[in-house]
């Protein structure tokens, strides 16, 4: 045996070495799983907060630029919030920071129901800015995907297509 492990000690640490590796590789993976489900599972916590649903529940009373509430009033900076909200969960989702499939499975309905009064309010706002900026890209893109989304529950059981996801 001491022969063999004296012949054969260059295999032995190449195996070793591809051990250490596949273990390394293993622990970033379970990290990364564990951050995304931590960061998702914050973002759903501030989508919850009572000033956050407010703000949304003031969002669905938009029917037209003039239902938008006057930009000095606490109505408009609750609805406000809750659209940057709705950006920074965008903004996670597109860079990988939470799961795409989780966030929409959660989120999907709300967001398709916020897009026509958030796209009224965004007009407003950006009607009332000097530059072309437009604001929150992020939350149009999450908006869109949320669209196209099918979860496999009830709810969306009616409108999937074959081969929908």
């Amino acid at each position: 045996m001491g022969t063999w492990l004296t012949n054969n000690k260059d295999i032995i640490g190449i195996a070793l070495a591809v051990i250490g590796l596949a273990v390394t590789a293993y622990t970033v993976a379970t990290a990364r799983t564990s951050q995304r489900r931590d960061a998702f599972m914050r973002m759903h916590e501030v989508l919850l907060l009572p000033e956050i649903q407010e703000g949304r529940r003031l969002l669905y009373q938009v029917d037209a630029i003039d239902d938008v509430p006057s930009q000095n009033t606490i109505e408009y900076q609750k609805i406000n919030r809750a659209l940057a909200i709705f950006d920074t969960l965008g903004h996670y989702v597109r860079r990988g920071h939470v799961d795409r499939r989780e966030a929409l499975e959660l989120w999907h309905h709300s967001l398709v129901d916020l897009k026509p009064p958030a796209e009224t309010f965004i007009q407003a706002r950006k009607s009332k800015h000097r530059s072309e900026w437009t604001p929150w890209p992020r939350l149009r893109w999450l908006m869109s995907e949320a669209a196209a989304y099918r979860s496999k529950e009830d709810c969306c059981k009616a409108r999937q297509t074959p081969g929908s996801v």
